[in-house]
C-alpha cells in the first residue's frame, strides 16, 4: 500500500527549475534514501512533501489525502492534518532554545493534540530514553552537543507518533565523531512501520538502511532503485562516478 504518491511534480525558483517532472511512490514501513550531489533539488523535495515549500504543477497525496494539486494552496486546516501523520527533522535541529528538552518535545503534543501535561511528559522522557538521552529532560539546547540536539529532534518528531518521518541531510552539521551515534538512533526506527524518506550523504548508512534508493541531479529523478541496484549492480556511469567521491 502506497502512503506517498508524487506525480508529475515540478517547482521552480524563477528561471530556475529546482524539481521537474517527479514521480515517486513510497509504501507504507517502506525505506527510501535520496541521493545526489548538492544543489539537485533533494531537500526541496522533502520540503515540498511537508508543506514548507509550494509547487507548480503536479500531485503529491499524503496517505491517500491530496496535499498538492496544479498549485492550489493547501488550506491550513489541511496542513494540520498532514502534520499529525508526518514529521520532518532538518540540518540544523530547528529546536526552540528558550524550553528545556522535554518541553520541546512536549509543546506539540500539549497545544496542538491538548494531551494533558502528565502523558505529554511520560511520552517525552520514554522517547528521550529511546534516544539515550533520559537524564537530559530538564538540560536546555545550549546545553547539548550537536549530536544530542539531533536526537532531541528525533525524539520530537516520533512524539506524535507520525506514519512517516522526513529525514534532511540529519548528519551534515555535525562534528564527525558525533556522527555514529545519530545514526544508530536512525537505524533503530527500520522496524517500526515508520515510512522513512532518507535525503543523506552518508553512503553506507544510506546501503544498510534503504529499502530502495533514488538518484537525483539537477533536479530530476535520474534513476530509483534496490539498493543493489544503486550500489552493486549501476549501470549508469553518472552513478557511479557520484558514488566514488565516496
Amino acid at each position: 500500500m502506497d502512503i506517498i504518491n508524487i506525480t508529475d511534480f515540478s517547482k521552480y525558483y524563477g528561471d530556475n527549475i529546482a524539481l521537474k517532472n517527479i514521480n515517486l511512490d513510497i509504501k507504507k514501513g517502506e525505506v527510501v534514501s535520496i541521493i545526489g550531489p548538492s544543489g539537485s533539488g533533494k531537500s526541496t523535495l522533502l520540503r515540498s512533501l511537508i508543506g514548507l515549500e509550494q509547487g507548480h504543477s503536479g500531485i503529491i497525496n499524503i496517505n491517500n489525502m491530496n496535499i498538492f494539486n496544479n498549485q492550489k494552496k493547501i488550506p491550513k486546516n489541511k496542513l494540520r492534518e498532514i502534520h499529525k501523520e508526518m514529521a520532518m527533522v532538518f540540518q540544523t535541529f530547528n529546536l526552540f532554545p528558550h524550553l528545556n528538552v522535554r518541553d520541546n518535545i512536549t509543546i506539540a503534543l500539549q497545544l496542538v493534540d491538548k494531551t494533558s501535561k502528565k502523558e505529554a511528559n511520560k511520552i517525552a522522557d520514554d522517547l528521550l530514553e529511546k534516544v539515550g538521552l533520559e537524564e537530559k529532560g530538564n538540560s536546555f539546547i545550549k546545553e547539548l552537543s550537536g549530536g544530542q540536539k539531533q536526537r532531541v529532534a528525533i525524539a520530537r518528531a516520533l512524539a506524535r507518533n507520525p506514519e512517516i518521518i522526513l529525514f534532511d541531510e540529519p548528519t551534515s552539521a555535525l562534528d564527525p565523531e558525533l556522527v555514529s551515534g545519530v545514526l544508530e538512533v536512525i537505524s533503530s526506527l527500520k522496524d517500526t512501520n515508520i515510512s522513512m524518506v532518507i535525503v543523506s550523504h552518508e553512503m553506507n548508512f544510506v546501503k544498510n538502511i534503504s529499502d530502495r534508493v533514488v538518484f537525483m541531479e539537477n533536479g530530476e529523478i535520474i534513476k530509483t532503485g534496490m539498493v543493489e541496484e544503486i550500489f552493486d549492480k549501476n549501470y549508469f556511469p553518472r552513478i557511479e562516478s557520484y558514488l566514488n567521491n565516496f
